[in-house]
């Protein structure tokens, strides 16, 4: 097999620069209501787990919860207060996906679910055979 067969297996491509958008928001509209954060958290994971997306909590502040691809945001730099020292080797799995989700505690006590930005700039990756 070619090295550029694998990467069509792989579905990755070195030479191919274009933008790869993956849109979920459908799978993650809906109108149902949750008793609980807890709910709302398992749910998206449920509906993620079908897709072969993974769905992380971001930030659970009192009345709101942000979720989100756990390949979301940017990779930072590991900044040295020595210039002349090696950079360390990090690793990180972010390659910026936008996806995001949030769930409002209305004034019913009720939780509802609404997609902030529903495409994924990958593939979806776990859980698939190889």
């Amino acid at each position: 097999m070619s090295s550029s067969d694998e990467d069509l297996d792989s579905g990755h491509n070195e030479d191919d620069k274009s933008t790869i958008e993956v849109d979920h928001t459908d799978y993650f509209t809906t109108t149902q209501l949750f008793d609980s954060k807890d709910e709302v958290v398992v749910w998206a994971r449920f509906v993620a787990r079908g897709l072969f997306v993974k769905i992380v909590k971001k930030s659970c502040p009192k009345k709101k919860i942000f979720l989100t691809c756990d390949l979301y945001g940017e990779k930072r730099e590991c900044p040295s207060t020595n210039p002349d020292a090696r950079p360390r080797r990090t690793g990180s799995k972010k390659i910026n996906c936008g996806f995001q989700i949030v769930g409002n505690l209305r004034s019913d006590d009720r939780w509802e679910v609404r997609v902030v930005y529903g495409k994924h700039n990958h593939f979806p990756i776990y859980g698939r055979s190889e």
